[in-house]
């Protein structure tokens, strides 16, 4: 009581006053909540106890999935099987998927980014038995490569445009199957997508789609629109969709064997904020010398060292993460790379990290751009005229486009 709250001041206490709460009461309603009190405009779902056998989640399963041909199945998560993920099993995945469904309203909708014609089929019937009214948004920019093979979807299912997707969904599902394209077999049997334009054509879609479902999903958060949307990842695990997804969200790390990741908008992610001059504090600190930074060894200091020798403060660079927090300039690093208005001088390449970096911006750095500087682990390029420019028949520069082939070709 040393404070005079609301339940302790001499004049402005009620909690006893009975003339307010018994003698002067003329309604059972407080008119003044009757707008704003609980959840009055939202619909409340009710549920049948003694029906709740007949649509129970694992009797719908078993009436519609056909059962395991073989008693277990098993799969493989290395550094080899980088990919493979992209080649999953329906049946295996689908419970696991609607495990996440199966509790939101029935009035949800859903918004599906993939190719996966036969998981649309089986979350549509799924959906049916649940009573579920809510609609599912198919974007056309991704199913329309697949479109010629599907069956009538039912009433609930529209395919539209990318944007009316991000609209008017309530959930988003990102799926990178890639059944529906040519495949080819390595390391024993396993298959892997078969690195085609198709291929590349799909990647660079569903990369674009998922950017601009995180764009309006931040630009949401910041107008204070409603609350945060989930975000279901469908076989990202193990493949180039993971670092992007990573990055952006705030996912819970799932088995692997799940092949379902979820999780929200990382708010705190910088990537699409808007880029403005560094504080002189920020400044001075980028002037400290790299091995401040704890570069990895004397190949990163060396790649370094040569761009802090030619670069200039109006200059934009793309490089790893280590990399591009050491210079003063404005830089990016390589999950940036996805944005679509990139505009570069320097681009730092680290071999190993080739799938990082977006096909398209790689392919127009090697048709745009001069290579200056090579060792064993980076390949610098820049738009500068002023540098000389590496032999093209250097081992370190001939063992990148090896690397560039049997990633991207």
């Amino acid at each position: 009581t040393r404070q005079s709250t609301f339940m302790h001041s001499l004049h402005k206490r009620t909690i006893n006053d009975e003339e307010r709460f018994v003698f002067n009461v003329t309604s059972p309603f407080l008119n003044n909540q009757a707008e704003t009190w609980g959840i009055p405009n939202e619909v409340i779902e009710e549920i049948h106890i003694k029906d709740g056998f007949k649509s129970s989640f694992n009797s719908i399963l078993e009436d519609l999935l056909p059962g395991m041909s073989e008693a277990t199945s098993e799969d493989i998560f290395t550094s080899e099987s980088y990919d493979h993920g992209q080649i999953y099993d329906t049946m295996h995945t689908i419970p696991f998927l609607m495990d996440h469904l199966f509790n939101f309203s029935k009035s949800t909708n859903l918004g599906y980014f993939g190719c996966n014609h036969e998981l649309l089929y089986l979350m549509d019937a799924i959906l049916q038995r649940l009573e579920h009214s809510g609609a599912i948004f198919v974007s056309h920019d991704l199913i329309k490569s697949v479109s010629s093979k599907l069956k009538p979807l039912s009433s609930r299912c529209f395919i539209v445009s990318s944007e009316e997707v991000i609209s008017k969904s309530d959930i988003f599902i990102f799926d990178t199957s890639a059944m529906h394209l040519p495949q080819v077999l390595k390391f024993n049997g396993i298959p892997f997508p078969k690195n085609s334009f198709e291929y590349r054509d799909f990647k660079e879609k569903l990369r674009t789609s998922f950017l601009e479902c995180i764009k309006a999903e931040r630009q949401r958060y910041n107008t204070k629109q409603c609350f945060l949307r989930k975000f279901l990842i469908i076989s990202s695990v193990n493949t180039w969709f993971e670092q992007l997804t990573s990055s952006l969200l705030d996912t819970t790390l799932t088995p692997y064997s799940s092949r379902i990741r979820h999780g929200y908008i990382h708010i705190d992610s910088d990537l699409f904020a808007s880029r403005k001059v560094d504080t002189p504090e920020l400044e001075k600190e980028k002037h400290i010398g790299s091995s401040t930074y704890n570069l990895p060894d004397k190949f990163w200091k060396e790649a370094v060292c040569f761009v802090k020798k030619f670069i200039m403060a109006n200059e934009r660079l793309i490089g790893p993460k280590e990399v591009t927090r050491i210079f003063k300039c404005i830089s990016y690093s390589y999950p940036e790379s996805f944005l679509e208005d990139i505009d570069i001088n320097w681009a730092l390449i680290h071999k190993g990290m080739l799938s990082q970096i977006n096909f398209y911006l790689l392919n127009h750095i090697l048709k745009t751009m001069r290579p200056v500087f090579a060792n064993q682990v980076f390949i610098i390029f820049t738009i500068r005229t002023d540098i000389p420019d590496i032999s093209r028949k250097s081992e370190h520069y001939k063992n990148f486009l090896e690397r560039v082939y049997i990633e991207f070709y």
